[in-house]
């Protein structure tokens, strides 16, 4: 079953009742957790758009303020150009963070400099920038009808996230990114931890080049 639990569910047997639950035809891991558990809660989910931020995330009270303009970004108003389609994905910078020492900040700045100005270069020049996961909302109308917000495959898609940016683009769909809002990201950064994260991006990215997805941008998409 896919359950939902909060605090509000009753105890049983030192156990909370779930307040919703789904029957799933078979054993229901089959990858790593986060992308089984974004998949599953999106049908508990209410409303169109969908926004899968970290726990290690925070908002500010000045970007909350202008969360209107975003959600803005996914209406329709009279007069638009016509041809504009409805953003897939929307995406946004992070702040990033670390109290570990030199270590921990020089990894922060390299991961800050990706999430601005890579990702500017990506959308607004090279127009290929795809999901990375964080802050990025989502119109949950159009991931539904690929398959969820991540791919699953345990080794296969170990970089999760890319996967719903990589689809939507096969499919004809847009990806904004805008640089007006943002949330904090904290990252705790020792050397190992550097290591291990710097190992997960390189064997997610090897992994990613055998998918059909690449196979299918790499014969039907120019430069």
């Amino acid at each position: 079953f896919s359950c939902v639990v909060d605090c509000s569910c009753p105890l049983e047997n030192g156990k909370r009742r779930p307040k919703y639950s789904i029957e799933l035809p078979g054993f229901p891991v089959l990858g790593n957790g986060k992308s089984d558990n974004q998949n599953h809660a999106i049908i508990f989910s209410r409303g169109e758009l969908i926004q899968a931020i970290d726990a290690n995330q925070e908002s500010y009270l000045e970007s909350a303020i202008l969360l209107p303009s975003v959600l803005a970004e996914f209406a329709r108003y009279p007069g638009q150009e016509a041809g504009r389609s409805r953003p897939g994905i929307v995406g946004f910078r992070e702040h990033i963070f670390s109290a570990v020492g030199s270590l921990g900040a020089l990894a922060a700045e390299g991961e800050f400099v990706f999430g601005t100005v890579t990702q500017r270069m990506l959308a607004q020049i090279l127009g290929c920038r795809m999901h990375y996961g964080h802050p990025d909302i989502m119109d949950k109308l159009q991931m539904m009808t690929q398959g969820g917000i991540s791919k699953a495959t345990r080794g296969l898609n170990l970089s999760e996230d890319i996967f719903a940016g990589m689809d939507l683009t096969l499919r004809g769909g847009e990806i904004k990114y805008t640089e007006y809002h943002h949330v904090g990201k904290g990252r705790d950064m020792g050397f190992m931890s550097i290591l291990s994260f710097f190992g997960k991006l390189a064997a997610g990215t090897a992994e990613q080049s055998i998918t059909r997805q690449s196979f299918r941008l790499g014969r039907g998409l120019s430069m």
